[in-house]
C-alpha cells in the first residue's frame, strides 16, 4: 500500500526452524548506515537492522550476515521503464513487487 505508514507497533516477526521469533520493529528510526550494499547493478548505503537481527541470520544460515532497508531518504533505483515505467524499486529485481519462495531462498544460501 502506498500511503501506508508504520506505527509503533508495527513489526517484521521472523520465525525459523530452531530459532526464537524475531521481530524487527517497522517504526524505529535507523541511525546506522551499512556502505557498500549492492543489488545487481546498484549500489549505496542502506539502514541497518542491528546487532539482533544480524546474529539471528547469521546463527541460522551459518555465515556473517547483516539484515539492513533500503534508506529511500538519501537513495533510488529507478525501474527499467519497460517493465514498469515512472516506478521506482527498492531492493527488487527489476520491478517494483518481489515475490520469492522458501525453495528460491534456501537454493540461494
Amino acid at each position: 500500500m502506498e500511503d501506508w505508514e508504520p506505527t509503533e507497533s508495527s513489526f517484521m516477526v521472523l520465525k525459523a526452524p530452531g530459532m526464537n521469533v524475531l521481530k524487527v520493529s517497522l517504526s524505529k528510526p535507523h541511525e546506522r548506515l551499512a556502505d557498500g550494499v549492492s543489488v545487481w547493478e546498484w549500489s549505496g548505503s542502506a539502514l541497518d537492522e542491528g546487532d539482533e537481527a544480524s546474529q539471528w541470520f547469521s546463527d541460522f544460515l551459518g555465515k556473517p550476515y547483516r539484515l539492513v532497508r533500503f534508506n529511500t531518504a538519501s537513495e533510488t533505483r529507478h525501474v527499467d521503464p519497460k517493465y514498469a515505467p515512472g516506478h521506482k524499486v527498492l531492493f527488487s529485481d527489476m520491478s517494483p513487487y518481489m515475490l520469492l519462495s522458501q525453495v528460491g531462498l534456501v537454493e540461494n544460501c
